[in-house]
């Protein structure tokens, strides 16, 4: 689904809800969650 970086940092800098606390938290720590997927990924990839 992830295919490079820049489509984690594009969903990590416009969340859904962005005023909404919890929807923002819950964005940090996925946004970590797909910067490891990515990283995984070009691993695989390179």
């Amino acid at each position: 689904m992830v295919r490079n970086a820049n489509s984690s940092s594009s969903l990590e800098s416009s969340p859904p809800s962005a005023g909404n606390p919890v929807q923002t938290q819950h964005s940090k720590s996925t946004g970590k969650l797909l910067k490891s997927i990515d990283l995984d990924h070009n691993a695989i990839e390179n």
